[in-house]
């Protein structure tokens, strides 16, 4: 069952253990990861940042690699 399946990948008991800075990415238009949802998620993690990036789908890294990879480089240096 989906809804069964979708808990499995709950990652809110585990957000503020986690111990490294962390970029949360979401494409405006993704219709699983809502924006809210995302932005719980970076503000929950310790050194959480987002990157909202409009126009893109579920897959923003490749809907809009011109807007991800130079926040997922600045981000990593």
């Amino acid at each position: 069952d989906w809804a069964a399946s979708a808990m499995a990948f709950d990652v809110r008991p585990m957000a503020a253990s986690v111990p490294q800075p962390g970029l949360v990415v979401c494409g405006g238009l993704d219709r699983v990861t809502r924006s809210l949802g995302a932005q719980w998620l970076a503000r929950s993690l310790p050194a959480g940042t987002m990157l909202d990036v409009p126009g893109a789908g579920h897959f923003p890294h490749l809907e809009a690699p011109g807007a991800v990879l130079p926040a997922i480089a600045a981000h990593l240096t």
